[in-house]
């Protein structure tokens, strides 16, 4: 996809930014990892420096789309590992610890903790409201150990009790 964005001289389009990273948005990973190294392949062809300097500007935005994109899949397929650290995150994505925070800060301006306890919370929220399991089996279930907690974290997210939120679910339905 981003190759048909190419113009005659093989560089890519100012004007096609913006398009080329809605596109690197809807991608799945393994499709933009693709088209990533395509367009490296390329760059290395035609080295204008201009070129160069605008393609490589493009280029790092859409690895930094990807690689959010691997941060955010790594967490939910961890997400119920009460005991997952960042370290293990890092070693998984061959990211120091430090690396791991840099990246993690500068592309969601949390640190990964925070983005991990945000993400669990969001997941929470989801099955409080369409799943018919209790605070502590979905507390489990996106790895807060304990429940009290995860009720204390769930109250600064919302603004409500998980109990209280679950209630209010449940009268909706009948």
């Amino acid at each position: 996809i981003l190759l048909k964005l190419l113009d005659n001289d093989n560089t890519l389009l100012i004007n096609s930014c913006d398009k080329v990273l809605a596109l690197a948005a809807e991608q799945t990973l393994h499709a933009l990892h693709g088209a990533v190294l395509s367009l490296l392949l390329k760059l290395q062809d035609h080295n204008h420096p201009s070129n160069i300097r605008i393609n490589m500007k493009l280029l790092r935005t859409i690895i930094n789309i990807y690689q959010k994109q691997v941060i955010k899949k790594k967490i939910l397929d961890n997400m119920g590992n009460a005991d997952m650290k960042m370290d293990d995150l890092g070693a998984q994505m061959q990211l120091s610890k430090v690396q791991l925070y840099r990246k993690v800060k500068a592309m969601t301006g949390k640190t990964p903790v925070e983005l991990l306890k945000e993400m669990r919370l969001q997941r929470a929220y989801t099955l409080l409201m369409q799943t018919d399991k209790t605070v502590a089996e979905v507390s489990a279930e996106v790895g807060f150990a304990l429940p009290g907690y995860f009720s204390s974290c769930f109250r600064k997210q919302f603004g409500v009790l998980p109990t209280d939120f679950r209630n209010k679910q449940l009268s909706k339905r009948k």
